[in-house]
This record gives structure tokens, C-alpha cells and sequence, in this order.
């Protein structure tokens, strides 16, 4: 038989099923067996009701972004471009703006992403003068290389106090790699529900008519293509105005390429920082982030289940996902 606690402060009878006074432990009348003490305790506390958690990745995974779409509108900008084309860039330079209250005709509400938008900003914040720009931003990196990263800004706009929400796709740029030279789609998914696309482009490379540059684009839009049925707006976004503006003939070459696949593109060029005399920092991004307003376009799902055909039935979105 088990015994419980004892009554006698010193007395050890549950450890050595002695008693302190010599008493038959089974007949001690200041003993307490396992039960009883069990019946005398205070029921437990209720569990508290749990907060949200924070993801593994700073990011928002897709479930998160989808959540917010179905609570309310919210335009999702699908962001494409090469490593060190400019996408961490104009997302920093974006939430910097905001934080100082400078991003022209906006105010900032909240973000679902404000952890994850700190972090990649950390390396502007500390920037001193004399260091190397690349030190301003950090590579993306996911902590699931199959699942999209998105960044989530609710904003006002000041010329009629609308309130909307943004979700900004925060990929590496190997993933748009990826999709030029293997043509891989799958983790892109979610570009079908796009408002629009932009496609970033390091604004050097087009002032020194680098025709590889320009090629990999054109392979990128014929990609695009295959990926999106309802044509959503293309803004190619040229970064580093400040060095200069890009040659007007790979301009045209890239607005041409992407009507020839049923695009509607426009051009914006953009200096999320300055490092030239061309352009002040944040140059373009108001009017980034006001074009997006602009495009009521109907929201189709936002992660789209394609029809499954054939014996490979189960080779859909998440079985694919484990290549």
C-alpha cells in the first residue's frame, strides 16, 4: 500500500514506510494515503486561452497569407526577380519609409509580418556611412525552401482614408533561378491569385545593355505565361535609379515580350537607396505601392487546387513539394 504524506512535519513514512513514532503505518492516525491526499487537492487551473503563435519562419507561410484573405481584401503581390536584383531592397526601403511616416500619400496601420520586416531592415538601420551597400540587406532565406515567404502591411491611404492590406511574397531570388533555367513552377503557385506581378530587375544591367539580362527576362515572362491564366499586370521594376536610367531600347524589348504573352505591363523605376546623384532614396516606391491600390481586379483563390488527371491522382501542390 502506497502512503501518502504525513501530518508530522519530520515524520519520512513515505519514503521509508517508517513512522516517526513507531506507530503501524497502515493504523497511524496522522498518516494520509495517496488517495486521500489526491482527493484533497485544489482541482487544477484552467488552461489559459493561447495567444497565436509566432511560425517557425518570420515570414507568413501560405495559411497565414490565406487567413487574411478570407477575413478581408487584401492584394497579394507576387515579387520575382534574380539574386541581388533589388527585391529585399525596395521591401526594406518600403517599411523604412513607412516607419518615419515619409512614404508619400500612405500611413502605416499594422503589420501580421512586423518581426519579419525588422529583421531584414536591421542591416539599413545599422548602415554607416562608408560601408558597403550589399551590408544594407540580407539574402532571403526560408525556413522551408518548398513554401513561399509573404510580408503583410495594412495601410491608409491619405487622398480618401481607405484602409487596405498588402501581402508582398518575399522569395529568394534562386526560386525565379529556378524557374528560367528548369522551369520550375511548383512552389509559385500562389502567383495564379496574384493582383499583379513584379518582376525586379537590376537597373545596371539594363544601362549597360547586357543582353543576357534581357534574355533571362523574356525566358521569365514565356514562364509566367504557362503559370497564370488571368493575366495579371506586370510591373517590371527597375532598382538603382539612382546610377542612372536604363536604356530605353531594353525597355522596349521587355514591355514587347511581355504584350507578345498577353501581359499588360508598365515599367517603374525605383531607388530604394541612393549610392549615385540620380535619385533621392525611396525615389518610385509611393508610387510602387499606389499602382497596386489601383488594381481591383477580381481575387481568385488565392492557393489554387489544380484537377488531378490520370494514375497520378495524388501528385498534386503537396505531394510535389517532397522532389
Amino acid at each position: 500500500m502506497a502512503f501518502g504524506a504525513c501530518t508530522e512535519a519530520d515524520c519520512t513514512v513515505a519514503e521509508t514506510d517508517v513512522c516517526l513514532r513507531n506507530n503501524d503505518p497502515a493504523k497511524c492516525p496522522n498518516r494520509a494515503n495517496a488517495g486521500t491526499v489526491e482527493e484533497a487537492l485544489e482541482p487544477p487551473l484552467e488552461a489559459p486561452v493561447e495567444n497565436p503563435r509566432f511560425q517557425h519562419s518570420l515570414t507568413l507561410d501560405p495559411e497565414a497569407a490565406a487567413s487574411i484573405m478570407r477575413s478581408r481584401y487584401a492584394h497579394l503581390v507576387g515579387i520575382l526577380g534574380m539574386p541581388k536584383s533589388g527585391k529585399t531592397a525596395a521591401l526594406v526601403s518600403t517599411y523604412l519609409l513607412l516607419g518615419r511616416d515619409q512614404l508619400k500619400g500612405f500611413s502605416f496601420l499594422d503589420s501580421m509580418s512586423l518581426r519579419a520586416l525588422d529583421e531584414i531592415s536591421h542591416g539599413a538601420r545599422v548602415w554607416q556611412v562608408g560601408e558597403s551597400f550589399g551590408q544594407m540587406t540580407v539574402h532571403t532565406e526560408l525556413s522551408d525552401e518548398r513554401t513561399p515567404g509573404f510580408m503583410h502591411l495594412r495601410l491608409e491611404r491619405h487622398s480618401d482614408e481607405r484602409r487596405f492590406d498588402m501581402l508582398l511574397s518575399d522569395l529568394p531570388g534562386e526560386w525565379s533561378t529556378a524557374l528560367i533555367d528548369k522551369e520550375r513552377s511548383d512552389r509559385l503557385e500562389f502567383l495564379r491569385a496574384a493582383d499583379v506581378i513584379w518582376i525586379m530587375v537590376d537597373g545596371e544591367e539594363l544601362r549597360a545593355k547586357r543582353h543576357h539580362t534581357e534574355h533571362r527576362i523574356k525566358i521569365m515572362l514565356q514562364r509566367l505565361a504557362k503559370i497564370v491564366t488571368h493575366k495579371p499586370p506586370i510591373k517590371i521594376v527597375i532598382s538603382r535609379r539612382d546610377h542612372g536610367a536604363p536604356l530605353q531600347s531594353s525597355v522596349d524589348a521587355l514591355l514587347a515580350e511581355a504584350a507578345r504573352h498577353g501581359f499588360e505591363a508598365t515599367v517603374a523605376p525605383i531607388a530604394s537607396f541612393q549610392d549615385g546623384d540620380d535619385a533621392t532614396p525611396g525615389t518610385g516606391i509611393a508610387e510602387l505601392i499606389a499602382s497596386v491600390v489601383e488594381e481591383e481586379a477580381a481575387q481568385p483563390e488565392f492557393w489554387p487546387t489544380t484537377a488531378p488527371s490520370g494514375a497520378r491522382a495524388m501528385l498534386n501542390y503537396r505531394g510535389a513539394t517532397g522532389q
